[in-house]
């Protein structure tokens, strides 16, 4: 790339401002300047040295951007000399069966020829896409250069020649050769061994001369400021993160910076400040200049992907994991274990690549990152079938046995809250429940399928068996449902007569194929819903080419072609609609005994089949079924379904089932509010329970979970003591307590109830609220929330970041918790159309309520919230607040202390459940209200602010609307007013300034009242943690938030020794 930099005699070419001497000027390159610095000492030294902290992939893609890769080429290895080869590296597995050659490439990568494929790997030994011709036998390979292989082929066809050129890097056919005699076109021919003229730049009967020329452009330059880290890059490079990133709207539609702000900076001259984490940032930025994603060991990947998604480039991220899927290229990425045992019966994948899994009565979700989301359920009944909506909803249909609910329901995949549930009529009467069966989609008109019967009343759960004949009073046929709105909009009266396994919408010929089992015979039928018609059905109207009796599965290939699997042996074959003589028949497994029920399904024109513990790929040739791959594992054990999905395929295995014996003592122990507590009767022994033949001692109960997790919670049962071996990740564990009800136990055997001469530094959270930072407030499960500027930034327990909240990012005044699930948020409101103040989800961020004023007169259209709190008596929420003018007044007005009735400002008063207003103190606070706290002994509200630089504290009672206390006025200031900094009510009488616990600067120091004074018990603080700004106690934890350092502290109290 230098090069084009200098003239002949290598001295700087003259560019751009004429003015300014070559040497002089400043050449920005957008590209990782470690690995530049790295390649620079290579040009110097003649030698590489990589240090650890960057990944050698990454400096051999900026290499090739500089057009360096030989010089490291040569740096990491020699000439070649057959007397001094070494043994580098061995690539196993990639090439099984009648693997038939390897060429090498002129720049040390090769090519692999078994079969019908070639495999391609760079010089990194990095696989790219494979090549193929129609699968054809390949004869040889060579390598032109060392960006195109030639293939040649054993041809059969007299219509396409036998030889092709092809990509190296994307598998890509770029020509296909064709001979002729001088006289007339040959119009099809087989090649076999294959040389080159390098002289001549021939080979075989046709040639090209390639050249390429390395084009350089300056670009627009970018500069952000992340974090208080500087780095630029260019226009162009972040053009590559789309338009649906966060960048897009930075740019015009030629991707130029847009003017914004003061128009005498040029845009290329201005900084960009994202107050993000500026080592991810890096790593993004790398992604989107070369494609590849290389994550430093000291970035977590979990924070790298919340990151990415902030910028929108989640998708990058995901694509850049893993390619498009490619069967033939397939590889073994994870395997999740000990979530499914027993009774699982399906898996299906998400569109981004994430997956649900049913077993028994409960779907299980996992994200992309395979983890666990909260599981599904509809009363518990057996699941059928799952679907996908979209990457966010997902469709879960029963067999359910009660006539008063549908047995379909729409889910969120992240929370696992059921959204809606089916209702299914008739087009006469509406039924009253119904058992769901397959699903499908049809994504051309957001319409959901199921096949489905109205429930009896004596709640049958098996499909009936029929004769055959439709019969149009059975309640049974296929229901469809707009995704939309979830309201019925078709219904197919159609007697399925068994158990519809496999339903699919057929978008080109509008119609719905119907898979399942009449009487042990496996049926096909193809429905057309315009004019409620059977246009196909099989084994009937077609001759079998497998018998029917011994159908396991069927899956359609296109509109007009099935292909369906068979017999002992796993038979497989294709039936065509337009033909009535038979369909294709293979057997590809012969003498192989199928132990287990294989699955089918057909995907991007390739059949995919399970036998047993393997999953079968077969592509079509030009005349026949070529096996490309087989997916398995050692010790995967049979596998009951697979799906694909997010450019990933999931095989479900069968596990064995873990018996695992206790004491009713012991379960004791876990509390009535525990999953076992329904198990035994008050003096805990264990219920009576199905067969009343058998003692309660003497049965079995299963438990569709992970078994090491039941062993470590039986432990902490038993012992009081958590101990989690290293094979078992934490989180995995919490879950799994939060299944039993267990979550309570785990928490206290980490940390002990709160006591404030015990307290140890547990952890600290650093980076996550950079400036004006103003609040932090403990949740009642031991999470937290911590306000700064106009965002709120939300803790589980596991100290995990939940999406932040705001509203309109509206300057916030505080922040409290209705309960571990709901914050209520307050702040400095500019508008007056909508209110300040709103309840959020804590886990989505999701704005549940914005909370109205009215002052029983006329309802006030804006108000600002200032300080909260909650009277748990009585499920209210209260708040400090004032009517918005149409100014938009920020600061709270100075008064003379004087109540005035029309200031449109007081107390606000809110239901927490309904979120109606039901009360209101017309109160003028005369200035800000600091601090509001309900007196649950003597039912009034303690009210502490400023006022003048003074600190004032009434006691308001609602019941009467008066000031029943006020101080400084009612009482002798035990210290000067105007010094006061906060107030604290000890209880219904005393009021504290500064007792109990106390931050000053950097430390919290604790008070205890002795017999006739107070004591210094204890002092908390941690070695340069800054000033604290805040801290808030709850859920056993006391968290201190730090101005300086950007950070807040975790205190818990160690658990109690077990005596």
């Amino acid at each position: 790339m230098f090069g084009a930099m200098f003239d002949d005699e290598w001295k700087l070419q003259p560019r751009g401002d004429e003015l300014v001497k070559p040497e002089e000027k400043e050449y920005f390159i957008d590209r990782d300047p470690d690995c530049f610095s790295v390649l620079l000492n290579l040009l110097r030294t003649g030698k590489l040295h990589v240090p650890s902290n960057i990944p050698e992939k990454l400096l051999y893609m900026e290499a090739n951007y500089y057009g360096l890769l030989d010089h490291v080429r040569t740096a990491k290895w020699g000439d070649f000399d057959s007397n001094r080869l070494r043994l580098a590296s061995t690539v196993s597995g990639q090439a099984p069966g009648n693997c038939t050659a390897i060429r090498a490439s002129p720049d040390g990568g090769c090519a692999v020829a078994h079969g019908g494929i070639v495999r391609v790997y760079d010089w990194m030994l990095e696989e790219h896409p494979p090549l193929n011709l129609e699968y054809q036998s390949v004869n040889d390979i060579g390598w032109m250069d060392s960006d195109k292989i030639v293939m040649s082929v054993r041809q059969n066809s007299t219509r396409h020649p036998g030889m092709g050129v092809f990509s190296s890097l994307t598998g890509e056919l770029r020509h296909r050769f064709q001979l002729g005699d001088g006289k007339d076109q040959v119009k099809g021919f087989a090649a076999g061994a294959l040389c080159f003229n390098s002289d001549s730049n021939k080979v075989l009967a046709s040639c090209r001369e390639t050249s390429n020329e390395g084009i350089w452009e300056w670009h627009q330059k970018v500069r952000f400021n992340v974090g208080g880290r500087i780095i630029e890059t260019t226009a162009t490079t972040l053009a590559t993160a789309r338009r649906d990133s966060m960048f897009g709207a930075m740019f015009d539609d030629e991707w130029k910076l847009q003017p914004r702000g003061d128009e005498l900076v040029k845009p290329e001259e201005k900084e960009y400040f994202i107050d993000r984490d500026p080592d991810c940032f890096s790593v993004l930025l790398n992604l989107l200049r070369t494609g590849k994603l290389h994550v430093p060991s000291n970035i977590p990947e979990k924070l790298l992907y919340m990151e990415a998604n902030y910028y929108g480039l989640l998708d990058h991220v995901r694509t850049a994991k893993w390619g498009d899927f490619d069967s033939n290229r397939l590889r073994l990425a994870s395997t999740v274990s000990g979530q499914a045992p027993g009774n699982c019966t399906a898996i299906r994948a998400s569109p981004d690549g994430g997956c649900a899994v049913a077993h028994g009565g409960i779907v299980r979700v996992y994200d992309w990152m395979l983890e666990e989301h909260p599981p599904l359920n509809l009363e518990y009944q057996s699941v059928n079938d799952i679907g996908w909506m979209d990457s966010d909803k997902i469709v879960m249909s029963v067999r359910q046995n009660s006539t008063r609910h549908p047995g379909m329901g729409v889910f969120s995949s992240l929370t696992g809250e059921l959204r809606h549930r089916f209702q299914l009529g008739d087009g006469k009467d509406q039924v009253k429940g119904f058992a769901a069966g397959a699903l499908c989609f049809n994504s051309d008109s957001n319409k959901v399928l199921a096949s489905c019967r109205e429930t009896s009343n004596e709640g049958i759960l098996e499909w009936h068996q029929v004769t055959g004949k439709l019969t149009e009073t059975s309640n049974q046929g296929i229901g469809v449902w707009d995704q939309v709105t979830g309201k019925q909009t078709d219904f197919f009266d159609f007697c399925l007569g068994g158990d519809a396994g496999k339903i699919q919408w057929l978008n080109g010929s509008n119609c719905l194929f119907v898979g399942g089992y009449i009487d042990d015979k496996y049926y096909i039928n193809v429905l057309d819903f315009r004019d409620k018609s059977v246009v196909w059905s099989w084994p009937n109207g077609t001759k079998a080419c497998v018998t029917a009796s011994r159908i396991w599965d069927a899956s359609p290939m296109d509109e007009s072609k099935f292909c369906v699997v068979g017999g002992d042996d796993g038979t497989l074959g294709v039936l065509d609609l337009r033909s009535t003589k038979g369909g294709v028949r293979w057997n590809p497994y012969r003498d192989v005994e199928c132990r287990y029920r294989p699955k089918l399904t057909c995907h991007a024109g390739q059949v995919f089949c399970s036998i047993d513990d393997e999953i079968s790929v077969y592509y079509h040739g030009l005349d026949q079924w070529v096996l490309t791959s087989t997916l398995g594992r050692s010790q995967g054990g049979p596998i009951q379904d697979f799906s694909i999905g997010g450019d990933r395929l999931f095989a479900l295995h069968i596990d064995e089932n873990v018996i695992i014996e206790t004491t009713a003592t012991t379960l004791a122990t876990a509390r009535r509010d525990s999953m076992f507590g329904a198990m035994f009767d008050d003096e805990w022994k264990l219920q009576p329970r199905g067969d009343e033949l058998v003692k309660p001692e003497e049965k079995e109960y299963f438990i569709d979970r992970d078994p090491d997790c039941f062993s470590v919670l039986l432990n902490l049962l038993r012992t009081g003591k958590l101990h989690v071996p290293s094979n078992i990740p934490e989180k995995l564990l919490y879950m799994e307590a939060n299944y039993y009800g267990l979550l309570d136990h785990v928490r206290t055997a980490k940390w002990g109830d709160f006591d404030s001469n015990r307290l140890r530094l547990a952890s600290t959270v650093s980076g996550q609220a950079p400036g004006n930072c103003t609040a932090i407030r403990a949740s009642p499960d031991g999470g937290c929330a911590v306000a700064h500027g106009g965002i709120v930034r939300v803790y589980d327990w596991m100290l995990e970041e939940h999406p932040p909240l705001n509203l309109e990012y509206q300057s916030v005044n505080d922040i409290g918790w209705m309960d571990s699930d709901k914050i209520v948020m307050s702040v400095r409101q500019n508008s007056t159309r909508h209110p300040g103040m709103g309840v959020f989800s804590s886990l989505t961020g999701e704005l549940r309520h914005r909370f109205q004023l009215g002052d029983g007169k006329d309802q006030v259209k804006g108000f600002a919230a200032g300080a909260l709190c909650f009277n748990s008596d009585s499920n209210k929420v209260l708040a400090s607040c004032r009517e918005t003018s149409n100014e938009g007044i920020w600061e709270w007005h100075q008064v003379t202390g004087k109540l005035t009735e029309t200031s449109n400002q007081g107390i606000g008063v809110w239901d927490q459940v309904t979120g109606k207003q039901t009360d209101f103190f017309d109160f003028c606070l005369g200035g800000d209200a600091g601090k509001i706290q309900w007196l649950n002994g003597s039912n009034c509200l303690f009210v502490g602010g400023y006022i003048d630089d003074k600190y004032y504290i009434n006691v308001l009672d609602f019941r009467d609307k008066s000031v029943v206390w006020s101080w400084p006025n009612g009482t002798k200031a035990c210290v000067t007013a105007s010094r006061i900094w906060d107030a604290s009510p000890m209880d219904e009488i005393n009021m504290s300034c500064g007792a109990g616990l106390c931050s000053i600067d950097d430390e919290i120091s604790v008070y205890y009242h002795g017999l006739d004074q107070w004591v210094l018990t204890s002092t908390l603080g941690r070695s340069q943690g800054g000033p604290i700004q805040d801290f808030s106690i709850g859920g056993d934890r006391l968290f201190a938030l730090h101005i300086d350092e950007n950070v807040f502290d975790v205190w818990e109290t160690p658990s109690a020794p077990i005596i």
